[in-house]
C-alpha cells in the first residue's frame, strides 16, 4: 500500500465519520421534544407508600438528592404514606392518622419532622 493510498483511505474514513454525525444530528433534531421550561412553574406532587426503617427513617429523593426523613422509632417497621407537595411532606399512617409534617430543606440531608399534637 502506498502512502497516497493510505492518505486517501484516511480521508474517506474522516468523511464517512462526518456524514454519520450529520445523519445522527438530523435524526435527533427531527424527533418530537417537550419545549424547555414547561414544568418549571407547575406544582410537583406525589404519594408514596413506604415502610419505616429500623432507625426510624424513610428516604425520599428531592431535587436530585436522597433525603432521610426522621419519622421516629415508634413507627419502626410500620407502613406509612408520604404525601409530597413541592417541599412539604405529610406523613400519614394507613389508618389516616397524621404522624407529622416535614418541610424539606435543600441544604440538609436529614430532615426533622414536626409532630402533630393530639388532644
Amino acid at each position: 500500500m502506498k502512502a497516497t493510498d493510505a492518505k486517501c483511505l484516511k480521508e474517506l474514513e474522516t468523511e464517512n465519520a462526518r456524514l454519520k454525525r450529520i445523519v445522527v444530528n438530523l435524526t435527533f433534531d427531527e424527533r418530537a421534544k417537550m419545549p424547555s421550561h414547561t414544568l418549571v412553574h407547575e406544582v410537583h406532587y406525589r404519594i408514596r407508600k413506604d415502610t419505616v426503617e429500623n432507625r426510624g427513617h424513610v428516604t425520599l429523593r428531592y431535587l436530585g438528592k436522597q433525603r432521610h426523613l426522621n419519622i421516629g422509632w415508634k413507627h419502626m417497621g410500620q407502613t406509612i404514606f408520604l404525601y409530597v407537595l413541592d417541599d412539604h411532606v405529610d406523613v400519614v399512617t394507613p389508618e389516616g392518622e397524621l404522624v407529622g409534617e416535614i418541610t424539606l430543606n435543600p441544604e440538609k440531608k436529614y430532615q426533622p419532622i414536626v409532630r402533630t399534637r393530639t388532644l
